[in-house]
């Protein structure tokens, strides 16, 4: 059976972008594993509680209740390194911004490539895209793509990011990463009945981090692709098609 790594940046990433293809996924009994990387927080705007130790384990928690809802067969992996604000020492006004993503030293891409081939070994794997710029999204990015065969590495589309990033600019991220690794991507739909229902109640289980209002768009991004998620995989990846049935 195949293995499929989605590499999440935190503790609600892979949910809130791929939730409807993990459950896809798993009725196709593929082997599925979450890796979380950056799961030690301080950043809980919704929760009652204030210290690094219990926001992170109420993160974990969230993710835990919300990839089991999916599929109890999915299995997580939690890397426990520090989030950009605790590990950069930048406020979170500033995750986000270009001058931030040019402080992922040389020696951290290292590191997040030595635990991704450690846990992506004879796995295919999908990263996000690193829309919106979040620094820790580009780490991951920047990280598989320098350490992964380019032709078994698929790519999500960071929610909620997107739905403030335009067209134009996807493309721009996808043109860059094709130009970085030699490989063309192409889009791919996965759609399911009543996506944007599911969405919004697997995207409900993180109430620290979101509020309904939120939840909801999420949610309704489904619609953009008339009820699913797109993915971009590597062109002509006869693996990839053997395990999508492409």
């Amino acid at each position: 059976m195949e293995k499929i790594t989605i590499l999440s940046p935190h503790c609600d990433d892979a949910v809130f972008s791929l939730g409807l293809t993990l459950g896809l996924w798993s009725m196709a009994s593929l082997h599925l594993q979450v890796l979380n990387f950056f799961t030690e927080s301080a950043y809980a705007p919704h929760a009652p509680v204030k210290t690094v130790a219990e926001i992170s384990a109420i993160r974990k928690a969230e993710d835990e209740r919300a990839i089991a809802f999916i599929h109890d067969g999915i299995k997580i992996i939690s890397l426990d390194l520090l989030d950009a604000p605790l590990r950069l020492h930048l406020p979170f006004s500033q995750i986000t911004q270009l001058q931030s993503v040019e402080q992922i030293s040389p020696e951290e891409l290292r590191q997040l490539s030595q635990h991704i081939q450690q846990h992506c070994l004879q796995s295919l794997a999908i990263a996000p895209l690193g829309l919106g710029n979040h620094v820790d999204h580009m780490a991951v990015q920047k990280a598989s793509t320098a350490c992964l065969p380019p032709q078994d590495l698929a790519f999500y589309e960071d929610l909620p990011y997107i739905t403030w990033t335009s067209a134009f600019d996807v493309q721009i991220r996808i043109k860059s990463i094709e130009d970085s690794t030699g490989v063309g991507l192409s889009p791919l739909i996965l759609r399911t009945q009543n996506a944007v229902a599911q969405k919004r109640q697997i995207a409900s289980f993180y109430q620290s981090q979101i509020t309904l209002e939120e939840a909801d768009t999420i949610a309704g991004y489904a619609e953009c692709y008339g009820s699913g998620e797109r993915l971009w995989l590597p062109t002509n990846s006869e693996r990839w098609a053997e395990v999508l049935q492409l």
